[in-house]
């Protein structure tokens, strides 16, 4: 092989600011101290031996404050964790961190990471002179990591064995100080009111059929202190709100929605505007009741056969978006799967190719708090940045432009080697269009990856189809279905085999969409074949977006999806997955994908048997798959907001400013 070492791109966007009114955060002024210090790292341990030369540092400090309130089995609330504010010596205040902590990307020709954890135990808060004495210890040791890592690949290169591609170099100088935490902590006492009213709603509305509920309600803010060798310095702290209910009827069925946005209680009535939150979390209840008695009724899936035409809802829209064409277009997976000798697929091919026969099938990603699909706005996104973990602005990227792949999601690693031998149209594009912004991670003590933010499927208003419109491009002597609700889906990229896992749908006989439930329909198929099946796509009045979490190498992450309707001919359709199914699933998922990440399962040994079940043991290898998350348990969530998973940091900050390797 040859060295495809060319010459870095320059890009020339900056940092564009979003917030109401820009607030530095809490730590802010580290970002100041941490570029001393990658200045002076750089200067000292520079070197001029091939591969070990120093091409690029980042140093993030990150942690989370905020509250969570849920209801206990006996239908009482409680609050698992919440932060308050602690006065220092000097007498400033800050917000205690349900969890915090430091990390480092360094790069030669390997990039390294390490993570430490900066809050003592029984602190909740931290000083800034030991994080500064913890930072020049991590970045020292990431660095002669990565030296050693990268004068081993370079002998390789060498000798013809390895390829190597130049890092993507973006703007320098990205400077931003914001807090969008503008509307502060809301009312606990507000909080209680709004969980006791859904709970009250639940029973008015089910009575003797409710057995069970749950429900949450989360104020989190994310918090990030970023400085990179390319004088990025960013402060930001980004918060999330939300609300999800779950019922549990007599009859053992099981139903779930949600509210979450990115914001303060006003991401509450983000689907209610002009209306006050008591009324958005009254009509949410209302809602998630309904979905219980019509999953009390509804026909098996076996009604519809192996193949029916699906009217997918803007959700069910959304999750087949997500997995069919989003993670497909993360340049982390086309990189591994073009090294992937046994993979049947390769989806750098894709890229400037059709997949989708539908002229008017365009599918964008999006990491801006608003954002217009057609006719219509949709703010506060779930999965909405102002820069991602690398310091580059969040852009609005077309991965799908009229059925044609013209774009993907990208980092500065993987920037370079994806452009090489694309279309000179394709290329161009995606080298005016730079970095996307979409290098993520899930907290401290896990390396940023690429990952999706907000994903939508764009509407057609040029042939403004609403739903009875779709229902009646159905032929009469077909029965079809409108599904309305799913619990999630998955890909495996390497084989594009996918599954999105519906919940609840409506029957559809002689195009017109009936009143006859169906539940737990699921929708398989490759992605090399489903996009010539999308038959005709609703209008802006159509749309209906949901949140979720987006799960990829033992990480969960925010996002939301969403769409117009979609009409799918002859898709098919699987056996029942029954909620207690899907959520044993995620289970399995994250425990055997978090095993990987602490050195405790190889990733060969991945074995997930609803991935078996589902393709008939055709899929081999399981740890490539991504999964999509919109029915999480409660409890699952819970954890997930209060970083309870375990702690993969590599080293901990002594009194000293010490790092002690765990």
């Amino acid at each position: 092989m040859t060295n495809k070492d060319k010459s870095p791109k320059k890009a020339t966007k900056k940092v564009k600011e979003e917030a109401v009114e820009p607030l530095p955060e809490e730590y802010a002024a580290l970002k100041e101290d941490f570029a001393q210090i990658i200045d002076r790292g750089v200067k000292g341990f520079q070197e001029n031996t091939p591969g070990r030369q120093i091409e690029n540092i980042v140093l993030r400090l990150q942690g989370r404050y905020g509250f969570v309130v849920q209801t206990n089995k006996r239908g009482l609330i409680e609050v698992p964790s919440m932060s308050g504010t602690e006065v220092d010596n000097q007498g400033h205040k800050k917000k205690q961190r349900l969890f915090m902590g430091m990390n480092c990307s360094a790069s030669t020709k390997k990039n390294v990471f390490g993570a430490v954890t900066v809050l003592r135990p029984g602190e909740t808060t931290v000083k800034e002179f030991e994080a500064n004495a913890g930072a020049y210890e991590l970045l020292k040791l990431t660095t002669e990591m990565a030296q050693k890592k990268g004068e081993a690949l370079q002998r390789k290169i060498d000798d013809n064995t390895a390829v190597y591609w130049s890092r993507y170099t973006g703007p320098e100088g990205q400077i931003a100080s914001s807090n969008w935490d503008v509307e502060g902590m809301p009312s606990i006492d507000r909080v209680f009111n709004l969980v006791a009213l859904a709970r009250q709603t639940l029973k008015s509305e089910l009575g003797a059929k409710l057995v069970d509920c749950d429900i949450v309600f989360f104020h989190i803010v994310d918090t990030m202190e970023i400085s990179d060798s390319n004088r990025t310095k960013i402060d930001i702290a980004i918060p999330r709100t939300g609300i999800t209910i779950q019922a549990k009827t007599d009859r053992g069925n099981n139903a779930m929605d949600s509210i979450r946005g990115t914001g303060g209680m006003s991401a509450i009535t983000r689907l209610d505007k002009g209306n006050t939150p008591e009324h958005a979390v009254e009509e949410l209840a209302k809602r998630v009741a309904k979905y219980c008695k019509d999953l009390d009724r509804a026909q098996p899936c076996s009604v519809l056969g192996d193949k029916a035409h699906v009217i997918m809802s803007g959700e069910a829209a959304g999750v087949l978006g997500h997995e069919v064409f989003g993670h497909v277009s993360e340049e982390d997976i086309i990189v591994a799967n073009k090294r992937e000798s046994e993979a049947d697929l390769n989806l750098k091919s894709r890229i400037g190719g059709q997949v989708s026969e539908n002229a008017a099938f365009n599918i964008i990603d999006d990491g801006h708090f608003k954002i217009q699909l057609g006719k219509k706005e949709i703010t506060h996104c779930f999965g909405a940045l102002l820069v991602d973990e690398n310091g580059s602005p969040v852009q609005r990227t077309s991965l799908v432009s009229n059925g044609i792949q013209t774009h993907t999601l990208n980092s500065a690693e993987t920037f370079n080697e994806i452009i090489d031998s694309l279309p000179d149209n394709i290329r161009e594009g995606i080298e005016e269009h730079g970095l996307s912004g979409n290098v993520r991670n899930e907290r401290y003590d896990k390396r940023p990856v690429i990952r999706m933010t907000n994903t939508f499927i764009l509407p057609d208003d040029k042939n403004n189809k609403d739903l009875n419109d779709l229902a009646a491009m159905i032929p009469k002597t077909k029965k079809g279905v409108y599904l309305v609700t799913v619990k999630g889906g998955w890909v495996i990229p390497d084989t594009g085999q996918f599954e999105v896992t519906g919940h609840l749908g409506y029957l559809i006989e002689n195009g017109i969409i009936t009143d006859k439930p169906v539940k737990d329909v699921v929708v398989r198929g490759n992605i090399t074949k489903f996009g010539s099946k999308i038959k005709a796509i609703g209008s802006s009045d159509t749309i209906v977006t949901s949140s979720g979490y987006c799960g990829k190498d033992s990480q969960w992450v925010p996002v939301e999806t969403g769409g117009p309707a979609l009409l799918i001919e002859d898709a098919p359709v699987g056996e029942d997955t029954p909620s207690w199914m899907w959520e044993e699933s995620f289970k399995e998922y994250k425990k055997q994908m978090l095993e990987v990440a602490c050195s405790k399962r190889k990733k060969s040994e991945v074995y997930l048997k609803f991935i078996d079940d589902a393709t008939e043991g055709e899929v081999k290898k399981h740890s490539s798959i991504c999964m999509l998350n919109n029915y999480i348990s409660v409890s699952d969530e819970v954890e997930l907001f209060l970083g309870k998973s375990a702690n993969i940091a590599g080293y901990i900050l002594r009194d000293d400013g010490k790092l002690e390797e765990k």
